[in-house]
C-alpha cells in the first residue's frame, strides 16, 4: 500500500524545481528509498514476486552524509550539479565496466547513519534487480546460459559493492576473498558501528546465496551421467560447469 501510495504521488520521481530546499528533496527522496528498501526487505522475508523494478524511478540515491553538512562547499557541489553527483553516487547496479577499478568517492565518506542507509539501499538495489533477472519467467525462458551470465555479472558487481564500503563498515579480512569473514571484529559488541557491519553483513550474504541458489539445483542435471573425458573434450561444457560447481561451492 504505501509503495502504490508512493508511486500515486509521485515520490519516485526527480525533483527538478529551483524553489524547492535541498535539504526538502533528500528527505523525499530518502522517504523513497525507505519504502522500496522496506517493499525488497518484504518479498526476501515471504519468498513473494514485487513488482518493483530498476528502472521503476529517477529519484537519486540517497546522499551520504548527514543534513548539518548539506552547507558544506563538497556537499554544496553535488547538490548543485546532477550530473556531478550522478557520477560520484551513480548505483552499482548502473555502473559502467570500466569504473569497477576507480575509487568510490563514498569509501572516503565518514560513517553516519546517511552512509549506511546508502550502503543498504544500493545493495538492495542491485539484489532486487537481480531477482527480477533470475527468478523472474523471462529470466526462465532465457535458458541456462543467459542465467549462468546473470550470476556472473550480479557477482562482479556484487565485488564492487563490497569493495566500495567504507573501512568502518568493512566486515571482511583485508586483502582476502569475500568469503572471508572478520569474526573477531564482528564478535567485539563494544567495537564502533559492529551493528552496521553485522546487518551489511547479513544483506550481503543474503544476497551471494540468492545469486547462486540456482546453480545447486543445475549442477546435478549438467554433469549427469557425463563422464570427465566427455566434459574436457568441449570447453565451453567444462568452463559452464566449472562456473556451476564455483557457485554451488560458494
Amino acid at each position: 500500500m504505501a509503495l502504490r501510495s508512493a508511486l500515486s504521488l509521485g515520490i519516485n520521481l526527480r525533483l527538478t524545481d529551483t524553489q524547492t530546499p535541498e535539504a526538502a528533496k533528500e528527505a523525499r527522496g530518502r522517504l523513497w528509498w525507505s519504502i522500496y528498501s522496506l517493499e525488497h526487505l518484504l518479498t526476501s522475508v515471504t519468498g513473494r514476486a514485487s513488482s518493483v523494478s530498476e528502472s521503476i524511478c529517477s529519484v537519486p540515491s540517497p546522499f551520504p552524509c548527514e543534513e548539518e553538512t548539506f552547507e558544506h562547499p563538497e556537499a554544496k557541489r553535488l547538490f548543485q550539479d546532477p550530473t556531478l553527483r550522478e557520477t560520484h553516487l551513480r548505483p552499482t547496479l548502473f555502473e559502467a565496466s570500466n569504473q569497477a577499478d576507480l575509487q568510490s568517492w563514498t569509501t572516503a565518506c565518514p560513517p553516519c547513519p546517511s552512509l549506511f542507509f546508502h550502503n543498504l539501499v544500493d545493495l538492495s538495489l542491485l539484489t532486487q534487480a537481480l531477482m527480477n533477472k533470475v527468478y523472474s519467467i523471462e529470466g526462465l525462458r532465457q535458458g541456462p546460459s543467459r542465467l549462468e551470465f546473470h550470476v556472473q555479472k550480479f557477482g562482479l558487481k556484487m565485488d564492487r559493492w563490497l569493495a566500495k564500503l567504507s573501512p568502518a563498515y568493512q566486515f571482511t579480512l583485508p586483502d582476502a576473498g569475500p568469503w572471508h569473514l572478520n569474526h573477531p571484529q564482528l564478535d567485539d559488541l563494544a567495537a564502533p558501528f559492529v551493528r552496521e557491519r553485522v546487518c551489511l553483513a547479513m544483506n550481503y550474504y543474503s544476497a551471494r546465496i540468492t545469486l547462486c541458489r540456482p546453480c545447486l539445483t543445475h549442477i546435478h542435471t549438467n554433469t549427469q551421467g557425463r563422464s570427465s573425458a566427455s566434459l574436457s573434450s568441449n570447453p565451453d561444457l567444462s568452463s559452464r560447469t566449472k562456473l556451476r560447481l564455483e557457485m554451488a561451492t560458494h
